[in-house]
């Protein structure tokens, strides 16, 4: 079966709309497809869940993550210190803490003990597909979410009024069954494994924003 990618979905729609003279547009419409999209999904607020087990230092962000949940390692809640970052941290305070830079989650085991299971809750959202970025959570679960999306834009352009109503109709009944098809199940990785430019760092001290 052919990978449902960034290359099949330009192949798809450059097939619905049958004009051989406007595949320079089709980017284009994906890409405010994916806009509506990423839209629907933050009104919905999916969740999802990433575990790690054995732990050890900074954590790049996954692509999808809109907003963090929740965080805990070993069962235990780590609070965010906000724009002050550790050095508003008590030296006399024990606990775990994070705060966040650019596209990293930097944490801080006032404990004296470095993590070892990490859980991370967050609202996912819709990157931007690419030919260097062929697909994502979303290209895997709901490939047509973003075909009707770049149709329901390909149809003004062609001065398609006709076809705008069936494409919304389909658009919408893809991101009615998001939620519904989402998985549940957290991710579950060891240590060792490489995840989404994950940066490693042995603990002792408080880490600073440049890692």
């Amino acid at each position: 079966m052919t990978a449902r990618d960034y290359s099949w979905l330009k192949e798809i729609v450059a097939a619905t709309v049958n004009r051989t003279d406007l595949a320079a547009r089709i980017p284009d419409w994906i890409a405010f497809g994916e806009d509506d999209i990423e839209g629907e999904i933050a009104n919905r607020k999916l969740e999802t869940t990433l575990e790690l087990d054995g732990w050890e230092g900074d954590l790049s962000m996954p692509s999808d993550l809109r907003q963090i949940t929740s965080l805990t390692i070993d069962g235990q809640d780590v609070t965010y210190v906000g724009d002050g970052g550790f050095d508003t941290i008590p030296d006399n305070q024990r606990g775990l803490f994070y705060a966040t830079s650019d596209t990293t989650i930097l944490l801080h085991d006032a404990r004296g003990d470095a993590p070892r299971n990490l859980k991370l809750r967050y609202v996912r959202g819709v990157c931007h597909l690419s030919d260097q970025n062929k697909s994502d959570w979303l290209q895997c679960l709901r490939p047509s979410a973003r075909l009707y999306a770049a149709l329901v834009h390909s149809a003004p352009y062609l001065e398609d009024d006709q076809r705008i109503g069936t494409w919304r109709t389909m658009y919408q009944q893809q991101i009615d069954g998001i939620e519904s098809a989402i998985m549940r199940q957290p991710v579950s990785l060891r240590a060792e494994q490489q995840f989404l430019g994950v940066r490693r760092r042995a603990y002792g001290g408080r880490p600073g924003y440049d890692g």
